[in-house]
């Protein structure tokens, strides 16, 4: 019977765990730093010039970033088919209808943004999956038309130009139709899942095109773009339940008179908190934040989003 020396195995399982660790502590640092500057951007909103660092929802926010991001990222994989990500083909694509691919998915992946905002919807407040009009039957007749369209006007080989052309109309009609029978802040949010999946792609062709070096600096404006647009119309409308920004409804019992209400008790909603009191507005929308001593608050009543 054959044996293992002990000592090359525990070098090994201490350079594996080593660099588990070190990459790790890179991830939970970055996640830390962007959840950090999404908060930051959040309260600047509000008008709160400061952040703590060291509290739990500047991680959750990082987190939810992460999230939100890789699922736009990994299905646009799937149309690159990167990672192992494969999409189900149907057709092979050859000849002049392979110069037309880049743009198909271009077009395609506005359903794909839409899809995963419908999918994520529990996350944000309110609850919003469908428009609420002109209702169900006209979604059934417009993925009619599309079906009908996919099998006699799409066809890459046969006629990529009406194909693209087919594509656009039916892309506009899309966004047109989210624009104007959704809330503004659904249209932002599909919009937010759309860009990360064109930024990949976009990403993704720069690495092609410099195989040798590869300058990440240049990327990195549109790094703070997507973290600004993120902490702007995403994060503050996603439930603090989930970690989000999204200010909580509360009721207040006042010890004293403050700038906020003469009242003995009044309602508003909470933006934040930390060890010296409570960063309160009179609605969800409003800039003007109210801060609160804790010596000055006798009960608070949480209604949650």
């Amino acid at each position: 019977m054959g044996t293992t020396p002990a000592v090359p195995q525990q070098s090994l399982m201490r350079e594996f765990f080593g660099l588990t660790l070190k990459h790790a502590a890179v991830i939970f640092a970055v996640t830390y730093g962007i959840g950090f500057l999404v908060l930051s951007i959040h309260h600047a909103r509000f008008g709160l010039e400061t952040t703590e660092p060291f509290k739990p929802k500047v991680f959750s926010a990082g987190v939810l970033f992460v999230v939100l991001t890789g699922a736009p990222c990994i299905a646009m994989a799937r149309f690159l088919n990167m990672f192992g990500l494969t999409m189900p083909r149907t057709q092979v694509v050859t000849g002049k209808g392979a110069a037309y691919i880049v743009p198909e998915w271009i077009l395609d992946f506005w359903l794909i943004a839409v899809g995963l905002r419908i999918g994520s919807g529990v996350l944000f407040t309110p609850l919003e999956i469908l428009p609420r009009y002109p209702g169900y039957m006209f979604w059934v007749i417009f993925c009619l038309v599309v079906l009908t369209a996919s099998g006699w006007l799409m066809d890459l080989n046969r006629s990529p130009v009406r194909t693209i052309i087919t594509k656009f109309v039916l892309f506009a009609s899309l966004v047109a139709i989210v624009f104007r029978y959704n809330s503004h802040e659904f249209f932002l949010q599909a919009l937010w899942f759309y860009g990360v999946g064109l930024v990949f792609l976009w990403v993704r062709y720069l690495r092609k095109q410099q195989s040798a070096t590869y300058d990440w600096e240049r990327q990195g404006f549109a790094l703070v773009m997507i973290v600004a647009f993120f902490a702007v119309f995403v994060y503050g409308h996603i439930g603090s339940a989930y970690g989000g920004g999204a200010p909580i409804r509360i009721d207040i019992s006042f010890t004293r008179a403050t700038a906020f209400s003469t009242n003995k008790t009044d309602g508003g909603f909470l933006v934040d908190q930390d060890s010296q009191g409570f960063y309160v507005v009179h609605q969800p929308k409003d800039t003007e934040t109210h801060f609160i001593p804790r010596d000055a608050v006798g009960e608070i009543v949480f209604h949650g989003n």
